[in-house]
């Protein structure tokens, strides 16, 4: 679902793509680098509020931005929502794979669900968004995938061995 609907391409370095784009983490951060560097960014995030405000507050600086309700670990909504951007924007230039769950457990004490909800959106999200995005990219030989992983992929620290799992997947 699209929001803070804006038609045309305007004059930008390019199409990014920014999953997890409206929290309060690197995502956001990035979504407001790339926005304030000239690159048309699309943000996109599962809670379509926040990613609405962000991008409501990037259009009144004169940033090109756009905000997208996307579920990262659903492999049709990916599908449908890359098509889209490619579609109504002409390109996806650059991908950043930034949508994430935390979680902090005892490795034993993580449940099954706990277990696959990190998996689906961390290295699955990750997956399924690049290869959507590949489709676009590949045909015009150009275009870049930036994948955010951990620090605890090098070494987990105690509580993060699911974390540290999911993101030395994406590593």
């Amino acid at each position: 679902m699209w929001g803070n609907d804006v038609t045309g391409r305007p004059d930008a370095k390019g199409i990014a793509v920014v999953t997890g784009g409206a929290g309060a983490g690197i995502g956001h951060g990035i979504s407001v680098a790339m926005a304030a560097n000239g690159w048309y960014v699309v943000i996109a995030d599962r809670d379509v509020a926040a990613a609405e405000e962000l991008t409501a507050k990037l259009l009144e600086t004169g940033a090109s931005a756009q905000s997208l309700q996307l579920e990262v670990s659903q492999e049709a909504a990916v599908d449908a929502a890359m098509d889209d951007i490619a579609a109504r924007l002409g390109s996806i230039d650059v991908l950043v794979n930034s949508a994430g769950v935390g979680l902090i457990s005892a490795l034993g004490d993580v449940s099954s669900a706990d277990w696959d909800r990190l998996f689906a959106v961390d290295l699955r999200g990750a997956w399924l968004t690049s290869r959507a995005c590949l489709r676009h990219m590949v045909p015009r030989r150009k275009g870049v995938l930036i994948h955010l992983g951990s620090v605890q992929a090098l070494g987990a620290a105690a509580g993060y061995g699911a974390y540290a799992a999911a993101k030395t997947g994406v590593v």
